[in-house]
């Protein structure tokens, strides 16, 4: 399973050095969409990302901020479970409505979640990053510019650009490191990148 106490108490360990500093600790999140994740891996993600969170707030003793994509699947699921003591910082490849209508268009149920995660009063006022067109590069490329931290929840295939697994490379080459929650989730949790902690 993906948080065996063995592999959080390591991971916990080697997240301590994300301790310094007084400013939130700031995590993105990228992650497959539903065509890549399975009903079953949704509900054991949607468990396991308040137990990260929570072994992210004891290891790094600073408040968190959740940059996110917002797209339906792991974005969404990160966004709903982000902690009330943490702040959202949701980034759009349009502007709420235009994607608001996106999200219907692929999965209907993502709308709820959409909603609810950006009424919620922990979330800060969206990044939009095109008027017209989706631009996931551009989504990729703004929830790494401030990161600290990516948890990348993915099956360790190349895809598209834009993609789970070129957010997951950009990270590496910028130095972020990157905690990967397997997909599907019967592997272990791991941290990755030559300047992982």
């Amino acid at each position: 399973m993906a948080d065996d106490p063995q592999t959080m108490h390591r991971i916990a360990g080697r997240l301590r050095r994300l301790a310094a500093g007084a400013s939130p600790l700031r995590v993105a999140i990228a992650g497959h969409r539903w065509n890549q994740l399975d009903r079953i891996d949704g509900e054991r993600l949607a468990a396991l990302l308040p137990r990260l969170f929570a072994l992210l707030d004891r290891a790094a003793r600073r408040r968190g901020v959740l940059i996110c994509g917002m797209a339906e699947g792991v974005d969404l699921i990160a966004a709903t479970a982000c902690p009330h003591q943490w702040r959202l910082a949701p980034v759009l490849a349009l502007p709420p409505e235009a994607w608001r209508r996106h999200l219907a268009a692929l999965h209907a149920p993502s709308v709820a979640l959409f909603d609810r995660a950006m009424r919620d009063a922990h979330s800060e006022a969206p990044v939009v990053v095109s008027r017209d067109m989706p631009d996931f590069d551009a989504v990729a490329a703004r929830i790494l510019a401030d990161a600290d931290l990516l948890i990348a929840v993915w099956n360790g295939a190349p895809g598209l650009p834009g993609g789970t697994a070129s957010v997951v490379d950009a990270a590496d080459m910028a130095g972020i490191p990157v905690l990967v929650v397997p997909v599907p989730m019967i592997g272990r949790c791991r941290l990755i990148g030559e300047n992982a902690p």
